[in-house]
């Protein structure tokens, strides 16, 4: 403290211990110790008995570490707030429309691939897809379910016409390069 008073930063703070039941305990004591780093420099060159402070290279990785923890810390106290509930309820609604409509991007791009998956899976198959479809779409399940019927039956159509061709043009390739070929006689 002797040398907090010296510096002329506000001995007040204190130093922060680390607590093993609070995993903020981490933040709050790296907060601290970066705002006595100069106190720390400071004891080392001063007194010999000192032999612990962190090396340079050690409070820069304190600081990435504490920038990195800064946001949880902020928001476990948002959480955890008890004097401002309807704080909380604002910060997490805006946190969920976002995360609300990324899901429901992600939804629509891979919904139909999803249920065409369970349907070809012999183990769920269609009656299982259908069962999670009106559960899942209640009102509109139909519409929704439709549209899987049709990007099946587009897929298998897409699938009947590749196979069809490449059998054609793979014997017509190998009697062309049959005849092409010079002999090694």
């Amino acid at each position: 403290m002797e040398c907090v008073r010296q510096s002329l930063l506000e001995t007040s703070r204190g130093l922060r211990q680390y607590v093993p039941t609070r995993w903020n305990s981490t933040f709050i004591m790296l907060d601290s110790a970066i705002y006595f780093r100069r106190d720390f420099m400071h004891l080392e060159l001063s007194y010999s008995n000192y032999k612990s402070c962190p090396s340079n290279s050690e409070w820069e990785k304190m600081v990435i570490i504490c920038k990195f923890l800064a946001p949880f810390y902020e928001i476990t106290c948002a959480f955890s707030g008890t004097m401002y509930p309807t704080v909380n309820l604002e910060y997490i609604r805006r946190m969920t429309v976002g995360m609300l409509a990324k899901f429901e991007k992600y939804w629509s791009d891979f919904s139909v691939i999803l249920a065409i998956a369970v349907i070809l899976d012999p183990w769920y198959k269609f009656n299982f897809f259908e069962w999670c479809y009106k559960r899942l779409y209640s009102g509109h399940y139909d519409s929704e379910i439709t549209k899987v019927k049709d990007k099946l039956s587009s897929l298998y159509s897409s699938y009947s016409i590749v196979q069809d061709q490449p059998s054609t043009t793979i014997v017509s390739q190998s009697s062309q390069s049959s005849r092409h070929t010079p002999s090694s006689s």
